[in-house]
């Protein structure tokens, strides 16, 4: 069945039900406000009542058979919390005290997770998502795909951003889009005091500047490619890593 109100309709497995899909996911942003920056309605630092930001264009099916990156999305969270906090309380630690400590992420999941985000901030918008979609606010097939089965390959995917800035690392989200010949070819993300830059066309691209983004947001960033880890060193010893698992 195609749902004509539903995204993804494309897939042609549509229920008749529509649902409410929250453009940043509650296992993300749990509870209260949200600082946000860079969205299409809200270019200057704005705080919004996370209940506001809710779309509703996925049918029930579609909707909850995305429910796995939800949940990768709450392990995210408190990974990135944890060794946040680790990090906070370590540094008047002596640091031959300190044991190494691990944490593990799939690196394929973080990607889909942004790509759902990217398409949940820009639809209905002014500018077709994908370099292949040829309808404003549309993603293309081969996203809506990509988002069930699948993997990008280099140079599509994400990027980790290299930045001197101070992030914060809470309740503060930052969404840029890539807009080339009238299309989102990808997107800049900041949360939870990272950067990444997920990419969907396969033009080669190795850093954040002017050519990429038009704003200021983080500029002269260099751009890693689906790095396999996050490290906290001190005077060249690895306190804790996170480890992407691809």
């Amino acid at each position: 069945m195609n749902n004509p109100k539903c995204l993804f309709s494309s897939r042609g497995d549509c229920v008749k039900q529509i649902s409410g899909e929250h453009v940043i996911p509650n296992v993300i942003i749990p509870s209260g406000k949200i600082t946000v920056k860079g969205f299409f309605w809200c270019k200057e630092e704005k705080s919004v009542g996370r209940k506001s930001l809710v779309n509703n264009n996925l049918c029930e099916h579609h909707n909850s058979s995305l429910s796995p990156l939800d949940n990768f999305g709450k392990d995210y969270v408190e990974t990135i919390d944890k060794f946040n906090k680790r990090t906070k309380s370590i540094r008047t630690v002596e640091k031959k005290r300190i044991p190494y400590k691990e944490y593990k992420l799939d690196g394929n999941l973080l990607e889909k997770l942004l790509l759902k985000l990217l398409i949940n901030i820009c639809t209905q918008k002014e500018y077709p998502i994908g370099i292949d979609s040829d309808t404003n606010g549309k993603p293309s097939e081969t996203l809506i795909d990509y988002l069930y089965e699948g993997f990008f390959t280099y140079p599509m995917g994400i990027y980790m951003v290299e930045s001197n800035h101070n992030i914060q690392t809470k309740n503060f989200v930052v969404f840029q889009p890539r807009v080339v010949g009238g299309n989102i070819v990808g997107g800049l993300f900041v949360f939870r005091g990272f950067q990444y830059y997920l990419h969907l066309t396969n033009e080669v691209v190795d850093t954040i500047n002017k050519s990429v983004f038009n704003e200021d947001l983080i500029l002269g960033g260099k751009l890693y490619y689906r790095r396999e880890g996050i490290d906290l060193k001190r005077d060249g010893k690895v306190l804790q890593s996170i480890k992407f698992e691809w």
